[in-house]
């Protein structure tokens, strides 16, 4: 879980930058911000595809691999039984 923790939180740190540089809020996105960049079906919640495709736009290769690769690793562990991670739930990660 730890590892996964880390990858999410990486993403998190990629997306805080690139929001600033659009002028986006200077504390780092929230979990909302996060989710309305990387939910392309419109849910309100990011399935494992989302998050590979919102990964690989972030985070620079080679470095999405090892982020994807881990995010594989404990996919269960980070969106639950419904295989998706909602806002509360990206909000506790990010702490």
């Amino acid at each position: 879980m730890k590892f996964a923790h880390i990858a999410l939180l990486g993403l998190v740190s990629v997306q805080a930058v690139h929001l600033k540089q659009k002028g986006g809020p200077p504390q780092g996105p929230t979990a909302h911000d996060i989710i309305s960049h990387c939910d392309k079906s419109g849910n309100g919640m990011l399935d494992q595809g989302e998050v590979h495709a919102c990964v690989n736009e972030m985070v620079p290769s080679p470095d999405n691999e090892e982020v994807n690769d881990m995010i594989d690793a404990h996919w269960g562990m980070i969106a639950g039984d419904d295989s998706e991670i909602d806002e509360a739930e990206l909000s506790a990660m990010m702490g």
